[in-house]
Formats: structure tokens, C-alpha cells, sequence
């Protein structure tokens, strides 16, 4: 109705409040009841703030989420948010959120004393749980420090040049990998001269 025009510009313009807002709303019979279909409303636009482009389309009780992510912060929020608990009846139909797209795509790995860091962009929680097994294999450091940030525009084969970059690490005493696009370099202490030459090689 007209009446629940105004609350929904008023949402719109509370999530975006920097846009300019063109208003294609029309009035149709048949709705979700006024209550649950404003919940629905807002939760969608809640989670479209959180995207640096995309959508939120609510079809009748059903909500499909589109984009990409402003911050590795905001793609948190968005996932917890769509597995989380809903408003009253709604349910999602899809969710294509993505990460936000990092280029150059970096990755890192620093190998002191004690403690090896990981620094930069990783495609998914999936990867990232995948690399920090690997490193508890390769690496006798007690201490491991995830600062890996979610990130997509990995290039291809990327998941095996960060294998074969840390797998070179773990030959030396100390050093530092690090892979920007589809460029690699590698510096450190090797134990001695034949492990120095062989990760060279390799």
C-alpha cells in the first residue's frame, strides 16, 4: 500500500544514506502479511549494505542475495547473518555473496624462531582450514598466526603455488615467501649450502 511505501524509502535511505534513490515501487495486492514482509524487507536491505555491489531480491517469503562484499568483515557478516536465525517466514533461496576482490592477489607466509605468520588473501574458510594443516605438517613451530583475510581473484593453480612456496619454506631455518599475482619470491637461512641451492632449484 501506499502507506508502506514510506517505511521502506525510510529503510533505504537509513542503509544508503549516501545514494541517490530512485523509487520503482508499485502497488499490488497479495502480499506477505504488512508485518513479516517489512522484517523481510529490512534484514534484505541490511545485507545489501554490506555488499559493494549487487542485490537483494525478495520474492514472496523467499530471499536471494547477490555481490560482492565491501570487507572480509562485511562477507562475515553476511554469511553469519544468512545462516542465522531469519525474521518470522522467511526463508533463503540463494546466497552468491562473494569476497571482496583483491588484485594483486598476495599471499605470505613469515618463518621466525618460534612462529610462522600468515599474512594476505585466502579464497574461503575451506582453503584456509586446508593451508593451516599443511603448515602444522611442514612446520615443528609451536606457534601458527592466522591473519589471512577472505578474498576473491585468486589466480589459477594458485592453490598449488602457495603448497610448493611453503613446502620450500619448511626446508629453511628462517625466511619469508611471498606471492603477489603471479609472481613468487622467496628469501631466507637455509640450514646449509645443498638446501640453499636445492629450494633454488626447485
Amino acid at each position: 500500500s501506499e502507506e508502506d511505501r514510506r517505511p521502506v524509502l525510510g529503510m533505504v535511505k537509513a542503509h544508503f544514506a549516501d545514494l541517490e534513490v530512485e523509487d520503482r515501487l508499485k502497488i499490488a495486492e497479495g502480499g506477505p502479511p504488512r508485518e513479516q514482509w517489512l522484517g523481510a524487507v529490512s534484514f534484505g536491505l541490511k545485507q545489501l549494505s554490506h555488499l559493494k555491489q549487487g542485490s537483494a531480491r525478495l520474492l514472496n517469503e523467499g530471499l536471494k542475495v547477490d555481490g560482492e562484499a565491501r570487507s572480509a568483515n562485511d562477507y562475515a557478516e553476511v554469511k553469519k547473518a544468512l545462516t542465522g536465525p531469519m525474521p518470522t517466514g522467511l526463508t533463503i533461496l540463494n546466497d552468491h555473496v562473494r569476497p571482496p576482490l583483491a588484485d594483486p592477489y598476495v599471499f605470505a607466509a613469515s618463518l621466525g624462531p618460534d612462529t610462522l605468520v600468515l599474512t594476505g588473501s585466502v579464497p574461503s574458510e575451506e582453503r584456509r582450514k586446508d593451508l593451516k594443516e599443511l603448515a602444522r605438517r611442514l612446520f615443528e613451530r609451536p606457534m601458527l598466526d592466522d591473519q589471512l583475510q577472505l578474498a576473491s581473484g585468486a589466480p589459477k593453480r594458485w592453490n598449488d603455488a602457495v603448497e610448493a612456496a611453503l613446502r620450500a619454506l619448511s626446508r629453511l631455518d628462517s625466511g619469508k615467501i611471498s606471492i603477489s599475482g603471479l609472481a613468487l619470491s622467496i628469501e631466507g637461512l637455509a640450514p646449509d649450502k645443498g638446501t640453499a641451492v636445492a629450494v633454488s632449484y626447485q
